[in-house]
């Protein structure tokens, strides 16, 4: 019996480039809230602008977020880690946009975000247990962070305290430069790599009058 090798067909682009420059900006964000909000405590209207922003940021991680956890668009494992916890930021970001319009951020979002942040940690684990990524420490450093500063959320709200907050944006800023720095690397890489790739729907060919 003749065995036939078997061609894997990618049906659709890596976004994973731009997602992950999308989320550096996001945790930017939320580490500036964060401080406006737990460090400056100032009320100058900045909430509202916040959230005007945030739910139309929020609602584009969202949509992409249940799109990938649907088709898989990346390899194989990575699809759990990032494709599957993508969405949930979009969730984050959506609810945090909303309460900050309304001024109704309640202590008990926090216990929200915590236990979303919890699957986020442990990915961050799983990352650097499998050796996942080109660079699996750094990789596993942003995972990790990020939840870790999702899972003291609730000690930020019920205590208040800065050096908390000083703690969290800190924790936020470095995994942001980190998404940052493997989304741009990972751009330089993307755009050779799929410079030959074609839809699975095929090209469509314009003929040209002479």
């Amino acid at each position: 019996m003749e065995l036939q090798a078997q061609q894997q067909i990618t049906l659709f682009v890596d976004p994973l480039d731009l997602w992950l420059q999308i989320l550096g900006v996001t945790l930017f964000i939320i580490a500036y809230w964060v401080y406006k909000n737990f460090v400056k405590q100032a009320e100058d209207g900045f909430n509202k602008a916040f959230g005007a922003g945030a739910v139309g940021l929020g609602v584009y991680i969202l949509a992409t977020g249940v799109w990938a956890t649907a088709v898989w668009p990346l390899p194989g494992p990575y699809n759990i880690l990032f494709s599957d916890s993508w969405p949930l930021l979009g969730v984050v970001i959506i609810s945090l946009g909303l309460s900050s319009w309304f001024n109704a951020f309640h202590k008990v979002l926090t216990y929200f975000y915590a236990g979303l942040s919890l699957p986020i940690f442990v990915y961050g684990v799983a990352i650097g247990y499998f050796r996942l990524t080109q660079q699996p420490e750094i990789a596993a450093a942003m995972f990790i962070l990020i939840g870790l500063s999702g899972l003291l959320s609730p000690l930020l709200a019920l205590k208040r305290s800065k050096a908390t907050a000083y703690l969290i944006i800190a924790m936020l800023i470095i995994a942001a430069v980190i998404a940052l720095f493997i989304g741009i690397s990972a751009t330089f890489s993307h755009i050779p790599r799929w410079a030959r790739w074609s839809p699975w729907y095929g090209k469509v060919v314009i003929p040209t009058t002479s």
